[in-house]
């Protein structure tokens, strides 16, 4: 996650216009499956996963009257945190959120995700970058993941495997985004996020694929408070991500009586935490205005993953999306650094009462 963060830099405010959310009525997360129902196989063979097919992808509404979608220009990103919500009592507020929900409304699903070791394999290709020292030139470990370029006949390290992640990504987001709405949230500094998919995942055509399907990025870095007073201290990172998470779902339209439902994935501690303030504040707000309570549901993926781990992560993340957003309560799902495949089968196992495949 920390890959590419930095020094803040100076923008002026971008933020993307409000956009209607997605709502469906409340299904049981054993309607598609059963839960006494047996798989074969394990996630690691997952070969039959089909492929999600553009034209097949039904996205929720936009925004009303034909508004468009952030452009290209802007990172499809907030540059700063004058937009976000001005619940002030919320900024570092955190408390366990309610076990009592109220079944029936419909839900707006939000999913937010982090793009360092949650997408894109930066530890890995760190690591990969000590190893193949032509891609490097002699230069910083930064400039150097900055100025590598991929391509298929590069003879990068396991070329064949960051294609194969590369359209895993592009599976998840289009899945993702076919059920709900979605945002990429980072720590690192503009434009990081277009320029490495540029340069490490180049068929992914990154940028494209965010202005076709209406992803923001949003740079939590942005949100950080100045430092020039020594007894002011910069905002933590979880907090920063909250600002950030705070004003995307504020961007959002929703019908009155329409329950968030959030899942946040990243792979630290900050997204869990930042999804769970912002959850918090948006329990405060439920409450006052009479509404059903948001449900907060979180998953932590491994830090600094092998590519081959990151992979079978988002595999399992794709495989049980639908399972993940349709359970009735809040999640928080972690997988320890010394899970194997087979313990996060069985931890998505527990969780939802049934592993997808397909």
């Amino acid at each position: 996650m920390g890959a590419a963060e930095g020094a803040m830099r100076e923008h002026d405010p971008l933020l993307p216009e409000h956009r209607h959310l997605v709502t469906r009525p409340r299904a049981d997360a054993r309607s598609s499956k059963s839960r006494n129902e047996t798989s074969s196989g394990t996630l690691l063979g997952m070969q039959n996963l089909p492929k999600v097919a553009r034209g097949q992808i039904s996205l929720p509404a936009g925004p009303a009257g034909g508004a468009k979608c952030p452009t290209a220009d802007s990172d499809l990103s907030t540059t700063d945190a004058t937009g976000r919500s001005q619940d002030g009592d919320s900024d570092c507020y955190i408390d366990n959120l309610s076990p009592c929900r109220s079944p029936g409304p419909p839900e707006a699903p939000v999913i937010i995700l982090d793009w360092d070791d949650t997408l894109l394999p930066t530890s890995f290709l760190r690591d990969a970058l000590k190893i193949y020292p032509n891609r490097s030139g002699g230069q910083s470990q930064r400039t150097a993941v900055r100025k590598s370029k991929v391509s298929r006949n590069s003879g990068f390290p396991c070329q064949a495997a960051i294609d194969s992640h590369c359209d895993l990504i592009r599976e998840l987001l289009l899945a993702a985004r076919s059920v709900a709405h979605v945002a990429i949230v980072t720590l690192a500094e503009r434009p990081w996020v277009n320029d490495s998919a540029e340069h490490f995942l180049p068929g992914l055509n990154l940028k494209r694929l965010l202005r076709d399907l209406d992803i923001p990025v949003y740079y939590a870095v942005e949100y950080r408070k100045s430092t020039r007073n020594p007894l002011c201290p910069e905002t933590p990172p979880a907090c920063s991500k909250r600002m950030a998470m705070d004003d995307f779902i504020n961007s959002l339209e929703r019908d009155y009586g329409t329950r968030l439902n959030v899942l946040s994935v990243g792979d630290s501690m900050a997204e869990r935490e930042a999804a769970r303030k912002a959850a918090a504040s948006l329990e405060k707000k439920a409450c006052r205005a009479g509404e059903p309570m948001p449900w907060c549901k979180t998953i932590k993926f491994q830090t600094d993953p092998s590519l081959k781990m990151l992979s079978l992560e988002l595999r399992s993340l794709l495989c049980n999306l639908d399972r993940f957003l349709a359970l009735d309560h809040d999640l928080d799902l972690i997988f320890e650094q010394q899970d194997s495949i087979e313990d996060i089968e069985e931890k998505i196992l527990e969780t939802v009462g049934f592993v997808g495949y397909s």
